[in-house]
């Protein structure tokens, strides 16, 4: 995936090394390219670059970075919002409540925030697709995510009860991804 990517005018982020099985995160254990562009025309050039390794899952158009990105690895994820709750109550939950909490509990060097304006094609539809970069991948798959001591187990279960404030949690999708270029 990284060879496909790597000579196209976008920055991908990629899936090259399963994670280890024992980790705080969920993540899936399947191959994923996430490409970012600003421009259409390149968007269609990486999508007939990566066909042959079979079938795109998705085309949205996002906006939107925190906190430039940097780091040796990288948390992609990606969901859709709580049913039964309105999209102004959704990003007021997420932009206003759950962002700042990320960058005061996680160890992040980059928070890349995409809400998504416009799905372009494929079968599946995100609201939200986040990147997180970390300095490691143990500030990223251990207790550290959260803190030290006691209050990294304080810091998980708020982190994790405000997520099913505004997510639907069945539809939440983690990676463990390397930034391409």
């Amino acid at each position: 995936m990284r060879e496909r990517v790597a000579s196209l005018d976008v920055t991908a982020h990629v899936t090259e090394a399963l994670p280890t099985r024992r980790t705080l995160i969920p993540f899936r254990r399947t191959p994923m390219v996430l490409v970012t562009s600003h421009s259409r025309p390149t968007i269609e050039a990486a999508e007939r670059a990566l066909a042959p390794l079979g079938p795109t899952a998705t085309s949205q158009r996002t906006t939107e970075v925190v906190v430039p990105p940097s780091g040796a690895c990288t948390l992609l994820t990606l969901f859709r919002q709580r049913p039964g709750l309105d999209r102004r109550e959704f990003f007021r939950r997420w932009y206003e409540e759950h962002t700042p909490m990320t960058l005061e509990i996680h160890p992040v060097r980059g928070y890349v925030r995409g809400a998504v304006d416009e799905h372009l094609g494929g079968d599946e539809r995100w609201d939200g697709i986040v990147t997180e970069d970390f300095a490691t991948l143990s500030d990223l798959t251990s207790l550290r995510l959260f803190g030290r001591g006691a209050k990294a187990i304080r810091n998980a279960v708020r982190v994790g009860l405000h997520i099913r404030t505004f997510l639907d949690l069945p539809s939440l999708e983690t990676y463990l991804v390397q930034k391409v270029r």
